[in-house]
């Protein structure tokens, strides 16, 4: 322990004699606090806010990605090019501790800089606005109602299993998934529509937001009332793409209850409303302030900065500074551009027992990974959405304890080998 601090010290020692650390954390709270003199957004409030968030916050997060995983793709490259590395090894240290170390001084410097642009914009925008828990329906698992509907077009129609077989049962499987995921539910006029909720709280401010279209993606009409236990909103909006409706105790005042957490909708317009369920449909939930949910957003970006750190230490310890430099941007490029693996993968219903393995585990990797390809934080807080403390901690774990441990052990082998060689 005593070894690793000291390398953390040396290594903050040389960021703040760089002054480079200063430079970034007032150009990131200038910026912050510049762009609304600057930048106009839609007219509305909540429009002017999330502009002011995605490209203040999510610019400052942008640059301090890029340029502290530069700053780590060089610290080892450049150290083992110019014989230094020796200095901080006087005393018996191993490599891997060289690399934590720096590691750890390196994300803690990134984490200052974020930390001075979220209290940049907590002092402009205030603990005011609160943010909102969103929770998606319980629907039927795609794969599973495409066996379903397998199974009842066999009952149905007695050469549907012949023809199916023909083309393929697996192709005819995945055509009903694709269908079930992209189905549309219709409400007609009078009719009600339910969606449950098991996981949304029991009390609590709820509202639900809708994206209301009808099958053929026109804008139109809608007038209705929502119902969530003892809440009820009524919702009479035209041509608007998005609609939040808030709602209310009946009686009482105070908290909603959300009863058995079923929420319907009753159409009492003119013409029928047609929902996507998996895609239109949210229910939203009360959380806490801003400041809190800032908080939250800092402890994320902290650990994907950590993340990029981590690997780019590790490409520092076995390439030249140029080409670890090149790397780490060219993946941090890809990350950000590529499709998902896991969307381009094969269906479930034709995939081998292989595939499925490697699925599984490239799910586990894009689980681990995924914070890397995505501006999830800043997104969530320019929409008002609640940063979920399970999101915090998963990405705690892997940004603040596994890249960084794994990767100093890989640093540590590939540069006691190199060591052992000269």
């Amino acid at each position: 322990m005593k070894a690793f601090l000291s390398v953390v010290s040396l290594e903050l020692k040389a960021v703040f004699r760089s002054k480079a650390l200063f430079v970034l954390v007032a150009a990131s709270v200038g910026w912050v606090l510049l762009l609304p003199h600057v930048a106009r957004g839609d007219g509305t409030d909540s429009g002017a806010f999330a502009l002011r968030v995605l490209y203040g916050l999510g610019a400052v997060f942008a640059i301090v990605l890029v340029s502290f995983a530069a700053a780590a793709a060089g610290s080892l490259s450049r150290d083992r090019a110019a014989k230094r590395l020796q200095l901080t090894m006087v005393r018996p240290v191993r490599h891997s501790i060289v690399a934590l170390g720096r590691m750890a001084a390196l994300s803690a410097s990134a984490a200052l800089v974020l930390g001075a642009a979220c209290l940049a914009v907590l002092a402009r925008e205030g603990n005011s606005r609160t943010c909102d828990h969103v929770y998606a329906p319980k629907l039927e698992d795609p794969a599973a109602a495409a066996e379903r509907m397998y199974a009842e077009y066999c009952e149905k129609y007695p050469d549907f299993r012949r023809n199916s077989e023909e083309v393929g049962v697996g192709n005819v499987k995945n055509y009903l998934m694709l269908t079930a995921r992209d189905e549309y539910q219709s409400v007609a006029k009078g009719e009600t529509a339910t969606w449950e909720f098991p996981s949304a709280p029991a009390r609590g401010r709820f509202s639900a937001r809708v994206m209301m279209t009808d099958l053929y993606g026109r804008l139109d009409k809608v007038n209705g009332v929502f119902r969530l236990g003892n809440a009820v909103g009524e919702m009479n909006r035209l041509n608007k793409t998005v609609a939040r409706v808030a709602l209310s105790a009946v009686a009482g005042g105070g908290e909603s209850e959300s009863g058995n957490r079923v929420l319907s909708f009753e159409n009492k317009g003119e013409t029928d409303v047609s929902f996507q369920p998996r895609r239109d449909i949210r229910l939203l939930a009360g959380a806490d302030g801003f400041a809190w949910n800032l908080l939250r957003a800092w402890l994320v970006m902290s650990a994907v900065v950590s993340m990029a750190i981590a690997l780019a230490t590790f490409l520092g310890s076995c390439l030249s500074r140029s080409v670890a430099v090149f790397c780490v941007s060219a993946i941090l490029a890809a990350s950000a551009v590529a499709p998902s693996a896991l969307d381009q993968a094969p269906d479930p219903f034709t995939a081998t027992g292989v595939e499925r393995a490697s699925l599984r585990l490239t799910a586990f990797a894009d689980a681990a990974t995924g914070p890397l390809n995505s501006y999830s934080p800043i997104t969530l807080l320019s929409e008002g959405e609640c940063v979920e403390r399970s999101d915090v901690l998963s990405s705690a774990l892997f940004g603040f304890a596994a890249f960084p441990f794994v990767f100093a052990l890989l640093a540590g082998l590939v540069m006691s080998r190199v060591a052992g060689r000269e």
